[in-house]
């Protein structure tokens, strides 16, 4: 029983260190110029000067509870654009996404800001307006 107890800490060792090496890359890429956007995104989306891109994948747990988060802003502005990272894997990489739910704020052709993980409606609102006016 007591190796069972040490395995489940070290598998929450290892998936918290993956997270955190996920936040700090997403913070180094902030400012970042990103490839064209018409040559990164899916066919079909409309470039603008400021974009939402909201990264996700039907298998993730934090993804089903930020997905109508996101939805309903996309209701508002449709310069939110959601993507499956299955179907969308080449954005994906251009775009240094390494997990899901992963948010990627872009104005004119540079990456405002990445929010890696959950996020609260309040807080993803704060994230879409707050980078707005920078």
């Amino acid at each position: 029983m007591p190796w069972l107890i040490f395995l489940l800490l070290a598998l929450l060792t290892v998936l918290a260190g993956l997270t955190f090496q996920a936040l700090l890359r997403a913070k180094h890429r902030r400012e970042e110029l990103v490839p064209p956007l018409t040559a990164v995104l899916p066919k079909g989306v409309a470039v603008r000067p400021r974009m939402l891109l909201y990264f996700y994948s039907e298998h993730c747990a934090a993804c089903r509870t930020v997905t109508p988060l996101v939805e309903a802003l996309h209701r508002q502005d449709d310069s939110v654009v959601k993507l499956d990272v299955r179907r969308h894997l080449m954005t994906a990489r251009h775009l240094g996404i390494t997990s899901t739910p992963s948010l990627v704020l872009l104005e004119h052709g540079r990456i405002a800001g990445v929010h890696v993980g959950g996020i609260s409606e309040v807080a993803l609102q704060q994230f879409y307006e707050g980078l707005n006016g920078q």
